[in-house]
C-alpha cells in the first residue's frame, strides 16, 4: 500500500503535450518575425513554420486559440499582419464586420464584431471580480493590521 498524494495544491496544472504547446507557440513567433511584404524567402518560410503550427496542432488533437487562428490565413497558412501581409477593413453593413484580405492569396476572412453593448457588459463582468478580490484583501490586511 503507497502513500496517498494530497490533492489540496491545485495551484499546479498539468497540460498535456506541454511541449507541443511550447514548440506551437516557438513557431507562431517566428512565423510573424519573419512575415513580410514580399513573397521573399522569408516569407515562404513564415508560411512554413505557420502550416507548420497547424499541422502538429491537428496531429496531437490540440485547440489553438481563436486569437491565434484570426491572425493565420486558412487557405495559404500566411500570418495575417494589418498593412504588411494583409488588408483590414470594416464592412459598412448593418450586421458589422471586420473583413481581413490576406495579399497572397486574396482570400477574405470575416470576423463578426460585437456591438457596444456587449463589448462594454462584458468588459464590466471581467473588470468586477478584480475590484472583489482588491476590496477583500484590503479587509483582510485591514484585519490583520487592527487584530
Amino acid at each position: 500500500m503507497g502513500k496517498k498524494k494530497a490533492k489540496d495544491d491545485k495551484s499546479e496544472l498539468v497540460v498535456k503535450n506541454k511541449d507541443a504547446f511550447i514548440r506551437m507557440n516557438f513557431l507562431y513567433q517566428a512565423a510573424t518575425m519573419l512575415a513580410g511584404p514580399d513573397k521573399t524567402e522569408e516569407h515562404k518560410l513564415s508560411m512554413f513554420y505557420a502550416a507548420n503550427m497547424k499541422r502538429i496542432g491537428k496531429r496531437l488533437v490540440l485547440r489553438i486559440s481563436p486569437a491565434v487562428k484570426r491572425t493565420i490565413c486558412k487557405y495559404c497558412s500566411s500570418p495575417l499582419i494589418p498593412a504588411v501581409s494583409a488588408r483590414v477593413r470594416l464592412s459598412a453593413s448593418h450586421d458589422r464586420r471586420l473583413v481581413v484580405t490576406c495579399k497572397y492569396c486574396n482570400r477574405l476572412k470575416r470576423l463578426k464584431l460585437k456591438p457596444e453593448k456587449e463589448a462594454a457588459q462584458e468588459a464590466a463582468v471581467v473588470a468586477a471580480p478584480e475590484k472583489d478580490k482588491d476590496s477583500s484583501a484590503a479587509a483582510a490586511d485591514s484585519a490583520a493590521v487592527s487584530g
